[in-house]
């Protein structure tokens, strides 16, 4: 079962612990048991590592600016030292941190905690499966920057005052920087020095409130809340329990920072270590005294480490996306080849076509050859079509002659008839679209038959119709017979005629005299009574008449033959200039398909060196500082259901986690067309389903809202014992990993207390080892069975006994996780002297004793830096330190100030 759980994440560090820890809960299903509140100075960074969930309560704590000056004389925990920061944060100044808190606001913050931890307790009193009896609380964050180090002894103080303490166990974890190398000054600028001041003075203040001392008489001290105008303040202090004062923290562990670490590597252990502790206790049986081991029982400050055995999962899965883009790559470099082969054959074509000229001579131009891309029988066809498709002396006959010019709309109208019948004829000779693979072109077949059939139209008008045309003869002999008039009565064109074609004669002169010459002949043969001269006239009158007759109608049809003959020259130009452009844009595209094609290829050879480096380094495995990877063999095997858990589909859409119709729109498959009239694609039973969770998040099914709603009864979880089943991990290889693991003193070397040589305090901590540890890799009847009792055939590992040699028999029962990938070991570690630490004790000896001086080793601050950053004086017990506060008038109302000890005089 799990324990319902409370975390505040305060500033930036306690927040990101928060973000990692819901992520293992998420990944666990175990969202409904957690809630989280994080606070933090700096909006961006709370943004940026609390993400926006539904059990998540952000809290921005604002900047108190509109009473700072008048607080800041006030406010015993400030002086005119302190200026607020102009941007966001606190500067990693602990008072002005508290003061974020302690401020006009103090008491919406309050209410916002306050009904996050209500509404939790009530949707956990509302689960079956829940125990409302017991909540655990944790407080999470750094001690060397401001916000966190700044404000949790206030809040761990608030959560002491509002909560039962029957029902309710506080708990802190704190991050601590390493300081035992001070000689090499490394720790400039001055905000680098303030991280270990911050460190020092929060360990100080945290004393008092864990009873660091044992003291019998011990009673928690009060935080006074000094907001609200008033100068008296009033009082947060601890419930009492059975009589008794608890500590503010029930319990406090710290975590230790090994400053050889990258501080990246740092923060993702740090998080690690949080994130396995609060999870391990959550789901930990504990009897009354958290967390129940008689050698701890009575100590409330602790060391915590943790280290892990798990597969690399990240590089795992990188390594199957890696395949997959391989894969993708392939076959889109197989499809652009396809292309550039398609487009190679259409533009050899295209090339064909616009080289090939025909004539209706039977010699054509160009260098097509018998068995050339362009069929014969379109040659053929374009020239047998035109006598089947076309007869001059009747499908023009209707067409209208206006100002000696057909008409170009009916003529075209004739044209679309004349190559719709073409069509019909050679449509079966030329390559369809379908056909050839033409790209982005606009490729219209009917280009190919226009271009050949109109060339042909347009040679036959020309030498068969126009060049030979009887109105070309008929003019001639008109001319011959009225030249000497028509000089006459044209002088001034008749050069021009004289030299012009035919049909220029008939439309400069003879159109308009021959009518007006019958006219004035006609004129004369009525005026006239001369018998002679009458009849000559009606006899010239007549013979304009008749060649007038006989020459117009010739020239309606050679007008309409020679504007048929313009078309027909327009639209092969037209349908040439069109393959022209299609053949130019052929040749781009196939230009960028292996410019593409070389680029994918390019992509293919990093994305396969990429492949052999993650399959490389899987095989090889790894060991970090306290996280042992083992080599992984056979990745062929390997699958994303190795990887993520598999979540059962008719499980989402009952708990309304996604629809049914969403959940058949994405995972079932369109029907091919063939399958068209089939009902199996509708009969697909998607409730039956299971699919990892990668794969419907690649598939767009769900998001990170949705996972936050996945539960741990929804799906199954990968394993370590799976892996070993599919032959991807070997059993020895978890058995050698594990055995070096415990071995490394990762597991059971205290953490905190770092001054090993000399200790002022002679504390032999002792260590108890907890884990986290699925079923599957847990299970006697596996794979291979229970992995926490490994033991090699050859005798060279035994987990069993490594971990109760180097645990010196101190190994708590396991917690149960989903997590099948990872085994994690938590060790915590009681009692701590922390005058044993870089953190307190050496910075305790600079700070305090006579002959040191702080700046001597953090070269940017002074003793009184180090005393102008408590946060908390009421809760400072040491009467040095004491001391220095009342110096610089820092103590609060009440507390005498401590004097200087006064020597006694000799006799």
């Amino acid at each position: 079962m799990t324990t319902p759980t409370i975390v505040l994440g305060i500033g930036q560090a306690g927040c990101r612990m928060v973000n990692d820890l819901n992520k293992l809960v998420e990944k666990e299903g175990k969202q409904e048991y957690f809630r989280y509140i994080t606070l933090d100075t700096n909006g961006a960074d709370l943004d940026d590592e609390s993400p926006e969930k539904a059990n998540i309560t952000k809290i921005k704590l604002q900047k108190p600016a509109r009473y700072w000056v008048r607080d800041r004389q006030e406010f015993f925990y400030l002086d005119e030292s302190l200026e607020l920061e102009t941007e966001e944060g606190t500067g990693q100044k602990r008072p002005v941190s508290r003061y974020h808190l302690d401020s006009g606001q103090f008491r919406s913050y309050v209410d916002r905690i306050e009904s996050a931890i209500d509404g939790f307790e009530r949707d956990i009193q509302k689960k079956e499966d829940a125990d409302a009896s017991i909540f655990y609380v944790w407080v999470l964050n750094s001690f060397g920057g401001g916000t966190g180090s700044g404000a949790f002894p206030l809040v761990g103080t608030l959560l002491r005052d509002v909560l039962d303490s029957d029902r309710y166990v506080v708990n802190g974890i704190g991050s601590l920087p390493r300081v035992d190398d001070l000689e090499r000054e490394r720790f400039d600028p001055e905000g680098q020095n303030q991280l270990y001041v911050n460190s020092y003075t929060a360990l100080e203040e945290l004393k008092s409130m864990v009873n660091y001392d044992h003291r019998e008489d011990y009673e928690a001290p009060p935080v006074r809340i000094e907001s609200g105008g008033t100068t008296t303040g009033m009082e947060l202090k601890p419930k009492t329990r059975f009589g008794q004062s608890d500590p503010t923290f029930n319990k406090y562990w710290l975590v230790g920072y090994d400053e050889e670490e990258p501080f990246e590597a740092y923060r993702n252990r740090m998080n690690r270590i949080a994130t396995n502790a609060v999870f391990y206790f959550a789901h930990k049986d504990q009897p009354e005294d958290f967390p129940y081991h008689d050698s701890v029982a009575d100590e409330t400050l602790m060391g915590i480490s943790s280290v892990e055995l798990s597969i690399q999962a990240e590089r795992a899965n990188r390594f199957l996306e890696k395949r997959d883009e391989i894969d993708r790559l392939e076959t889109e470099i197989e499809e652009i080849e396809s292309d550039i082969d398609d487009l190679g054959t259409a533009k050899d074509y295209l090339d064909a076509v616009l080289e090939l000229t025909l004539s209706i001579d039977g010699e054509e131009g160009g260098s097509q050859e018998r068995d050339g891309p362009v069929a014969e029988d379109l040659i053929s066809g374009a020239k047998d079509a035109r006598t089947d498709a076309f007869d001059p002396s009747t499908d023009l006959e209707e067409i209208t002659i206006s100002n000696y010019n057909a008409d170009r709309g009916e003529v075209k109208d004739e044209l679309d008839e004349i190559l719709e019948r073409a069509h019909d004829e050679l449509d079966a000779y030329v390559r369809t679209p379908d056909e050839l693979d033409t790209g982005e072109t606009e490729y219209d077949a009917t280009d190919v038959i226009n271009k050949f059939y109109c060339k042909i139209l347009y040679q036959t008008i020309e030498n068969d119709e126009l060049s030979s045309h009887e109105f070309k003869d008929v003019v001639d002999e008109i001319w011959s017979e009225y030249e000497a008039k028509i000089k006459d009565e044209y002088p001034n064109k008749f050069d021009a005629m004289e030299n012009g074609t035919a049909r220029g004669r008939w439309t400069m002169a003879l159109a308009e005299f021959l009518p007006e010459y019958k006219r004035q002949q006609q004129e004369i043969a009525d005026g006239t009574l001369r018998p002679v001269k009458k009849a000559l006239a009606k006899r010239r009158s007549k013979n304009a008449e008749e060649a007038y007759e006989r020459a117009k109608p010739l020239f309606d049809n050679y007008e309409r033959l020679r504007t048929l003959k313009k078309l027909a020259d327009e639209t092969y130009r037209g349908a040439d200039d069109n393959l022209s452009t299609d053949l130019a844009t052929l040749r781009d595209v196939r230009s960028r398909k292996r410019n593409a094609r070389r680029e994918k290829n390019s992509d293919l050879g990093d994305a396969q060196e990429k492949l052999r480096e993650y399959r490389e380094k899987l095989r090889a495995g790894q060991r970090k500082e306290g996280k042992y990877q083992p080599p992984m063999e056979n990745l062929d095997r390997l699958d994303y259901d190795d990887l993520h858990r598999v979540v059962s589909i008719g499980a989402l859409i009952d708990e309304s986690v996604v629809t049914e119709e969403a959940a058949r729109d994405v995972l079932v498959d369109e029907p091919s067309e063939e399958d068209e009239n089939s009902s199996e694609s509708t009969d697909v039973d998607v409730h039956g389903m299971e699919v990892n969770i990668h794969e419907l998040e690649e598939r767009g099914l769900i998001d990170d809202s949705h996972k936050a709603k996945i539960t741990e009864e929804m799906v199954t979880h990968p394993s370590i014992a799976h892996l070993i089943d599919k032959g991807i991990l070997q059993r020895e290889d978890i058995g050698r990993d594990m055995e070096a693991l415990l071995e490394s003193g990762f597991l059971t070397r205290d953490p905190i207390q770092d001054i090993r040589e000399n200790p002022p305090r002679d504390v032999t901590p002792n260590a108890i080892v907890g884990f986290l540890m699925s079923d599957d890799n847990a299970d006697p009847e596996g794979p291979a069975g229970n992995l926490m009792q490994l033991e090699s055939d050859e005798g060279e590992f035994d987990i069993q006994d490594t971990l109760s040699a180097v645990a010196d028999g101190t190994i708590d029962d396991p917690s149960p996780m989903g997590d099948g990938l990872s085994i994690r070991f938590i060790t915590w570690f009681a009692p701590v002297a922390l005058e044993n630490t870089s953190e307190y004790g050496t910075m305790y000896r600079y700070y305090i004793e006579e002959d040191n001086d702080i700046n001597q080793h953090l070269s940017t601050l002074t003793d009184e830096d180090v005393t102008r950053s408590f946060g908390y004086p009421e809760l400072v017990e040491d009467e040095e330190v004491l001391r220095r506060l009342g110096d610089i008038d820092r103590l609060p109302p009440g507390h005498a100030p401590a004097t200087e000890p006064v020597e006694e005089e000799e006799e």
